[in-house]
């Protein structure tokens, strides 16, 4: 435990991590993506949304010493998904798939591990047979899980 959660590194495959920045990749995406949402007159809206993570301190600022391009560091580009009809109106995503100059992402580099989602049918058959239900929110149980200071380079976001 650290700091009241846990600290993890990436289970990279064995190539490793990546060798280069996407950083120009990235900051292209962000230049494009911000004329869409100006256009779509909801970028103070996306953000105030960035923002929210900053403030409950589940991303930090990397201070102007610590970045060169010119070393293996990754950027995930993050869009938007607008969804009106919810009472979240507004969600981010960091597209870890998004590719590199060499053709590979984020998540081709890293292992995938077993999928433990379960149908809701058999959700639904389960719960004929237990006499409590348990439900949570994971939004911010994912929050809590810290990348190990190594890694951490190689999962950065662009702010703006």
């Amino acid at each position: 435990m650290i700091d009241g959660g846990v600290q993890v590194h990436m289970p990279w495959k064995d190539e490793g991590p990546p060798k280069e920045s996407n950083y120009d990749i990235t900051y292209k995406q962000m230049i494009s993506s911000e004329k869409t949402l100006r256009r779509k007159d909801c970028l103070e809206v996306i953000q105030d949304e960035v923002q929210k993570p900053h403030e409950q301190g589940f991303i930090k600022g990397v201070p102007p010493e610590q970045i060169n391009h010119k070393t293996p560091e990754w950027y995930l580009p993050q869009l938007a998904v607008f969804t009106p009809d919810r009472t979240t109106k507004v969600r981010l995503v960091f597209d870890a798939s998004a590719q590199g100059y060499d053709g590979k992402s984020l998540n081709d580099h890293l292992e995938k591990g077993a999928n433990y989602i379960n149908s809701f049918p058999n959700v639904i058959i389960a719960w004929g047979f237990d006499k409590e239900v348990y439900t949570g929110d994971i939004h911010k149980m994912f929050s809590q899980v810290k990348i190990h200071p190594d890694d951490q380079v190689l999962k950065r976001l662009l702010p703006r």
